[in-house]
């Protein structure tokens, strides 16, 4: 049996259920990810190895200066790449294959649960070109 509300408290029960399944289907539970990466504004020839993101980034002073960087922070969790924490190392390379990076968003096919694979992407978060290096933007020595 349901409990009996007035017409004045649905909208408040809409809005209160809303919220919660936006915020259970979002994974706003858990640690909140940083800002999407920038460093594609100003880096080229852009790849991924493993779970290691290398560029060819823009200096201050002009030309370009070859930089890789470890992603941290991404998971495989049942085939769907997923932010866990910035002080995490990534995971996802041990269970997903045809990883590829485009400007921002990293895509790979990963394995589920059970066993099938599944397509899937996530932005790369964090990570800015600083004068021709990869780094995250929470780094000691770089502004936010």
């Amino acid at each position: 049996m349901t409990s009996p509300t007035t017409p004045l408290m649905r909208p408040a029960l809409l809005i209160l259920s809303l919220v919660t399944a936006f915020a259970a289907g979002s994974g706003a539970v858990g640690a909140e990810s940083p800002s999407p990466s920038t460093y594609q504004t100003s880096c080229v020839h852009i790849g991924v190895i493993g779970k290691t993101l290398y560029a060819d980034c823009r200096r201050n002073a002009g030309g370009f200066k070859r930089a890789a960087l470890p992603i941290a922070a991404i998971e495989n969790r049942n085939g769907s790449l997923r932010f866990t924490s910035m002080y995490r190392a990534s995971t996802f390379q041990d269970s997903c294959k045809d990883i590829a990076v485009a400007g921002n968003v990293l895509y790979a096919t990963c394995r589920r649960d059970d066993g099938g694979f599944n397509e899937t992407s996530i932005i790369i978060p964090g990570i800015a070109n600083v004068d021709g290096d990869l780094r995250y933007r929470d780094e000691p020595g770089h502004g936010k």
